[in-house]
């Protein structure tokens, strides 16, 4: 059961026994039902403040569905150690600092169970860098344009405007990071 505590957090009350607990983070505007949703987008918490919300909603609409909660993997999710049977995400680790990684693996191993699953999803590096490869070895003069676009890296232009700033600043959309599947087989070893 979720709860809202004295300063408007929602926080997991169970034991850590509760059965069938999902917990996904990352959510963006895909949150199941049946999951606990979280997401540490800026407009999210903006779209929970009772005033903001009724204007986002007349005038550009929501993005967020009822079900999602703000929630930070780095900082750590308010959720009791060991309550999940299972932890998703999907196209958020890439968006991360290389050096929060280990803070948000370190915070997703806490709340699963022993024997609990965690799935990820993240864009191949490898597969990539050998697409580049290849377009690169036939002069492909757009090959490093392409490789870049594709791995969400670099940034074509100065963001213009008002709006274009602050979602610069405030957005988690370009990719900091990314990974292949070497990476993955030396950190889940320790």
């Amino acid at each position: 059961m979720i709860r809202t505590d004295a300063i408007g957090q929602k926080r997991l009350v169970s034991t850590p026994t509760t059965p069938g607990l999902y917990v996904q983070y990352g959510c963006g505007a895909c949150a199941p039902e049946g999951w606990l949703n979280f997401d540490a987008s800026p407009r999210l918490k903006l779209e929970r403040l009772v005033g903001a919300r009724k204007v986002l909603k007349r005038r550009v609409g929501l993005v967020f569905p009822e079900n999602a909660n703000p929630g930070d993997i780095v900082k750590g999710l308010p959720l009791p150690d060991q309550c999940a049977a299972a932890v998703f995400c999907s196209h958020v680790l890439e968006h991360l600092p290389r050096d929060a990684m280990e803070s948000a693996l370190r915070n997703t191993f806490r709340m699963l169970r022993p024997g609990g699953l965690f799935r990820l999803v993240v864009p191949d590096l490898q597969w990539r860098a050998a697409q580049y490869i290849r377009s690169a070895t036939v002069e492909d003069p757009t090959a490093a344009d392409t490789f870049m676009q594709a791995c969400s890296l670099g940034r074509r232009g100065t963001p213009r405007g008002f709006i274009d700033r602050l979602s610069s600043c405030f957005g988690n959309s370009p990719h900091l990071w990314m990974y292949d599947f070497s990476y993955g087989c030396m950190t889940f070893r320790r």
